[in-house]
């Protein structure tokens, strides 16, 4: 997973293979999860975040099946870490699964 970061965007990317849908929850330090979305992309943008706090994110890859249960994988979660300043735009590698 890896975490690209502007002064006000964050965007998580992520590959796993056979997987057609993806739960995402993010929050902010100190904070709850906000509620999950379910995006069929394998990236996720947060707009409007606070370069000074640091953030979480916590992606499952899913295999949807008609008419039965999706198998998913465990959450992984990567920690976005706040920023003192940012020359425009910054990539981060958060580490792989």
């Amino acid at each position: 997973m890896a975490v690209e970061r502007t002064e006000d965007t964050l965007t998580v990317v992520w590959s796993y293979p056979d997987a057609d849908a993806f739960n995402v929850q993010w929050w902010e330090e100190r904070g709850r999860p906000r509620k999950g979305v379910e995006v069929a992309a394998r990236r996720y943008t947060v707009r409007d975040a606070e370069p000074h706090r640091t953030y979480g994110f916590s992606v499952e890859a899913c295999q949807k099946r008609f008419l039965g249960r999706s198998t998913c994988t465990p959450w992984y979660s990567v920690v976005v870490p706040a920023v003192r300043s940012l020359p425009g735009r910054g990539f981060a590698d958060a580490g792989h699964p």
